[in-house]
């Protein structure tokens, strides 16, 4: 290895670095928001403001603003709900899951084609792409 490639791997060093930084803050303000969705939901149906129907009312409303809210589906915002209530009553770890990579919360839901556990439709780093490309380009789910 030449002294050019090691300085070329330092820079790479340095771009995967601010690549990892920047999804770990991604992933943090993910966890807070669903944490946030999950807990109003939680009290509207505590409250008996909402009926179970509202949620799907609510994912609709959401739909309609285009692409960026896609991931705002019915059984995505029930498993935020279920997020909230499942650590909102330990005092200890209510905090502590904000602070969390939403990997480690995804054990209550289904796998991926790896056996990794996912909440689908949200985006999360990390998720295995169970896709694989045809001779023609196309992806196709394995």
């Amino acid at each position: 290895m030449t002294a050019i490639d090691n300085s070329f791997d330092e820079i790479k060093g340095l771009i995967d670095q601010a690549r990892s930084n920047a999804l770990q803050s991604i992933n943090i303000h993910l966890i807070q928001l669903y944490w946030k969705i999950g807990a109003f939901i939680s009290g509207k149906l505590a409250v008996s403001q909402w009926g179970e129907k509202t949620i799907e009312q609510l994912a609709d409303y959401l739909h309609r603003f285009g692409p960026d809210y896609t991931g705002f589906n019915r059984r995505n915002l029930y498993r935020m709900r279920q997020f909230y209530e499942a650590y909102a009553g330990n005092e200890i770890v209510s905090p502590l899951v904000t602070q969390l990579g939403w990997s480690r919360n995804r054990f209550h839901y289904q796998n991926d084609c790896a056996g990794n556990p996912i909440l689908p439709g949200i985006p999360q780093s990390g998720n295995v792409d169970c896709r694989k490309r045809t001779s023609k380009g196309e992806q196709k789910h394995v």
